[in-house]
């Protein structure tokens, strides 16, 4: 359906877009889509399709970026929209200010997850253009505990956004409001700021708006010389799928906006159509459509099990079928479920993929040890946060003996304090030098002392900028200068494991963060004003827990793992809907338990938005469709989604099973796996195979059969290590005696 208020009666958005791409003309067109990936996606085709390849300037935007640059009237908006890190540490210090009631159990250490439910509620009721003011009226419909919960939120909304004001700041529902208030002149004049050639506007791929939202697409439908066209996929002919997008529709009427046809001359799609009348509709009848070789439905035991099917299916379709692996997508409802899982089968298997799950900063190992060795000085040389820091391994280059630190807080009681390890590793050493007596402990020398208080002088000194209070620059001048002394780049750099770039990318964020927090420091506090390590260490644990970030994207490069919020809009040749058991998806309605009166989402409209996603990811492919779903999860059955269940019941399909994979080999693994079965005696250790020993494997199957045969035997590699010992291999050993493990 297109929603336009042009005198035009009928468009072909695809057709118009592809016209001026060939013309020349692509300045003239405004693309408005709702995701960030779906913008990439389109740059990159239109890029492929303009003449020579390349075009002077693509006017590609999510609604949230259109209307960022509309209101704050600059490219660079970066430095008043407020980061997600930031908002979480406004948030925590309304929280502290207002005492809350129905949050008194918390006092000042609000939990992460309800701080996060309270955030993400606050940006909901923004989006939606609800005030602090507009909760408080609803104060009288409630009672109890109800109405303590909506008081406290309404309040926490008012102290934080009085904060955001009070630095000039904005979120994206704030940015929504203020359009709204824009005259037209004003917003006409900024709109060609930045588009001055545009006169067509094409919002493709959306479903529902908010209130706030349709004020913008008001605005632009008024502009002089552009027409807008808003492309929904919306049909009144089935409720079970649609019916969310009933507001939205009847409130664009309301506006103004005419219903016109979409002049498409491509065929149909019959499957498209199929289940947008079909699925989950009471009158499906009988009839089915018949895509038995085109959907595949696969039940596999476990999570394991179903990526390792599917990855050994995407190896057929890349060796057997000359598939790009960038042609294949495999989409999640619950993705965080699965992204270990995909990162360990695809490595074994060796598929190159893009994974778009993100990852939280507070489990980024470089990250943590800079919080824990500044910890360190927070807790005064406590021994357990001594030995955290230096297990971390960033303290190598300091040749700090860890081991010496820790036999000395043993045998002298050492718990805290760097004046007492100073004084009591001092006094220790000098009365084992100057006492004649073997009075001490034979198994601790006086090396193990004073190995120990050099080491602690060394992590002293490391410290001592830290140890005086700080104004802002002082201490992130200070945090960067620690991360250079401890060589980190130079370690991440150096790293050649799988999580080199990941480890890079989450110590570039680290340091983004520290300096986005300075300067939302800077204009609350000013630039003067000092503070001390406590004060820092407290906001950076905060924002590392609220900090998520991702490995950059290879473009072309491996099959897409995302998503099914992230492919809308999108279609692939090959695409995997994955997880699909009841609970992930759909999933369990869990009212949100911070929205309060009439704001709670209903069930029943939680339902249909899912049903909704479900039918926009089934319309996500070209040549094949995979239905895959697990059986059990650890010891718990798991039940296959009831969204399967109505599609079987329309669509004619095909059922895979991990069988038809037994008879060929996937992966180096399952080689290995495979020539370990083979008997000693029949072994061929002359075949030639790249990174594979067939020698070693050899040896080593013939040594199992002894063990096999002879359990008991005087045998080294039954764990009889006899005299036959090298005197190196001996002295070898003898050195483990002092080490940790």
């Amino acid at each position: 359906m297109i929603l336009t208020k042009s005198k035009h009666k009928n468009i072909n958005i695809n057709t118009e877009i592809d016209k001026r791409i060939k013309n020349g003309e692509i300045s003239k067109l405004l693309l408005i889509v709702p995701t960030n990936r779906k913008v990439r996606y389109l740059k990159k085709e239109i890029i492929s399709s303009s003449p020579n390849s390349s075009t002077q300037s693509i006017n590609l935007e999510t609604i949230s970026t259109f209307s960022t640059k509309i209101v704050l009237n600059d490219n660079d908006i970066r430095r008043d929209v407020l980061s997600e890190p930031a908002s979480y540490i406004l948030l925590e210090q309304a929280f502290n200010e207002i005492k809350p009631q129905y949050f008194s159990n918390y006092k000042n250490n609000i939990p992460t997850g309800t701080l996060q439910q309270i955030k993400n509620v606050i940006s909901e009721y923004k989006k939606h253009g609800i005030t602090p003011e507009l909760l408080r009226k609803e104060l009288d419909e409630l009672s109890g505990s109800e109405k303590l919960k909506a008081q406290n939120i309404a309040d926490i909304y008012e102290v934080y956004q009085s904060k955001l004001m009070k630095i000039q700041i904005k979120e994206i529902g704030d940015i929504y409001k203020d359009i709204g208030e824009l005259s037209l002149d004003d917003f006409q004049k900024r709109f060609r700021e930045f588009y001055p050639e545009v006169n067509l506007i094409a919002a493709t791929g959306f479903d529902e708006f908010t209130q706030l939202e349709i004020n913008i697409w008001e605005m632009c439908s008024r502009i002089t010389n552009v027409d807008l066209y808003i492309h929904i996929d919306y049909k009144s002919n089935n409720d079970s799928i649609f019916s969310h997008l009933n507001n939205t529709y009847s409130k664009l009427i309301e506006r103004g906006f005419n219903i016109i046809a979409e002049n498409n001359n491509e065929t149909e799609n019959e499957f498209e159509f199929h289940i947008s009348e079909k699925l989950f509709s009471s009158k499906s009848g009988k009839d089915k459509l018949d895509y038995y070789k085109k959907i595949s439905l696969l039940a596999a035991l476990d999570k394991g099990k179903e990526i390792e099917v599917i990855s050994k299916e995407i190896k057929d379709l890349i060796t057997n079928r000359n598939v790009q692996p960038s042609d294949i997508c495999i989409a999640f409802n619950s993705i965080q479920k699965y992204s270990s899982i995909i990162r360990d089968v695809f490595s074994v298997y060796g598929i190159p993929f893009n994974l778009t799950d993100r990852f939280a900063l507070s489990t980024s190992r470089p990250v943590i040890s800079v919080i824990n060795i500044l910890e360190i000085l927070e807790n005064d040389f406590y021994y357990k946060d001594i030995l955290r820091a230096l297990n971390s391994g960033y303290l190598s280059q300091l040749d700090i003996n860890t081991t010496s630190i820790l036999k000395s807080a043993r045998s002298l009681k050492i718990i805290s304090g760097l004046r007492n390890w100073i004084n009591t590793l001092k006094d220790e050493i000098y009365i084992r030098r100057n006492n004649v007596k073997n009075e001490w402990d034979g198994l601790l020398n006086i090396e193990t002392f004073e190995e120990a208080l050099l080491s602690l002088q060394k992590i002293s000194e490391l410290l001592s900028p830290f140890t005086q209070e700080m104004n802002l620059n002082e201490f992130k001048k200070n945090v960067i200068a620690l991360i250079y002394k401890l060589e980190i780049p130079i370690i991440l750099s150096d790293d050649k494991n799988f999580d080199a770039e990941k480890n890079i990318k989450s110590m570039t964020t680290f340091i983004e963060v520290l300096e986005e927090l300075t300067e939302l420091f800077i204009r609350q506090y000013g630039e003067t004003e000092k503070f001390t390590l406590k004060f820092y260490l407290n906001y950076l644990r905060t924002a590392a827990k609220s900090t998520r970030y991702n490995i950059k994207e290879k473009p072309n490069y491996g099959v897409l793992v995302t998503s099914i919020n992230e492919i809308r809009g999108l279609k692939f040749d090959y695409l995997f809907l994955s997880g699909l058991c009841d609970g992930d998806f759909p999933t369990r309605y869990q009212p949100e338990i911070f929205f309060s009166g009439s704001y709670f989402k209903k069930e029943n409209q939680h339902q249909a938005k899912e049903r909704y996603q479900f039918y926009q990811a089934l319309c996500g492919w070209k040549n094949k469709l995979y239905l895959t779903y697990p059986l059990t999860d650890e010891k718990r059955e798991l039940v296959k989604s009831t969204f399967v269940t109505e599609l079987e019941s329309i669509i004619e399909m095909s059922h895979l099973s991990s069988e038809e994979y037994t008879n060929k080999i996937y992966s180096q693994e399952e080689f290995l796996i495979e020539l370990g079965r083979q008997e000693a005696d029949s072994f061929n250790s002359n075949e030639k195979v790249s990174n594979i020993n067939f020698e070693s494997i050899g040896k080593s199957i013939k040594i199992d059969k002894v063990r096999k045969e002879s359990p008991f035997s005087d045998f080294a590699y039954n764990g009889i290590i006899g005299n036959e010992i090298k005197k190196e291999a001996k002295e070898k050993l003898a050195g483990y005696r002092e080490r940790q493990f």
